[in-house]
């Protein structure tokens, strides 16, 4: 997790400077939670679209990818039950996944 510090000064380039990039982030940011959104809506129309992860293999998961972040699912019926949204270079912890897997209610 990347924390960022920003001392905005209020005068002058450098406090114009800071507040452009803290809009930049923002931006970023919205952007790509917003991807994430539209890519789970597609499971609405494609329901079993998405690979099974290497880690969990044989299981009823799935995952769909959105850069930089991969989305575990899992379908049961009709209700589909998004488990995790982690960053595609980090390793899946299993006993995580599994403990959210329990605790989902319909």
């Amino acid at each position: 997790m990347i924390i960022l510090i920003l001392i905005i000064s209020t005068n002058g380039l450098l406090g114009a400077a800071c507040l452009a990039l803290r809009a930049a982030i923002r931006a970023a940011a919205r952007e790509l939670i917003q991807g994430v959104f539209k890519h789970v809506d597609q499971l609405i129309i494609y329901p079993d679209s998405g690979s099974k992860p290497r880690e969990l293999r044989g299981g009823r998961y799935r995952q769909i990818v959105e850069p930089p972040c991969r989305i575990f699912n899992r379908r049961e019926d009709e209700t589909f039950y998004v488990l995790h949204v982690m960053r595609g270079e980090r390793k899946l912890r299993l006993r995580g996944l599994a403990a959210r897997s329990k605790k989902a209610v319909p």
